[in-house]
């Protein structure tokens, strides 16, 4: 799939991934770089659109405990 390769490319990959993630931390979209990235998440919400699939996109101030951060994102627990 298009969407998951650019991803791939595009968007690092946290540490905690890589071990299991035995935390089950989680990662956020950080506001002032994201505009590219929902954008490119635009195909897979037409798709749930189109299947009547609900979902939610939020915004937080406090997603929770940074464990991780890079340019576009955040992991946290």
């Amino acid at each position: 799939m298009a969407v998951n390769e650019w991803f791939k490319e595009q968007l690092p990959e946290p540490p905690f991934y890589q071990d299991g993630n035995p935390n089950r931390a989680i990662t956020w979209f950080k506001v002032g770089s994201s505009e590219e990235m929902v954008t490119e998440l635009q195909p897979l919400m037409d798709l749930l659109d189109k299947y009547h699939v609900q979902y939610d996109i939020v915004f937080s101030n406090y997603p929770g405990t940074i464990i991780y951060e890079d340019e576009y994102q955040v992991g946290v627990i």
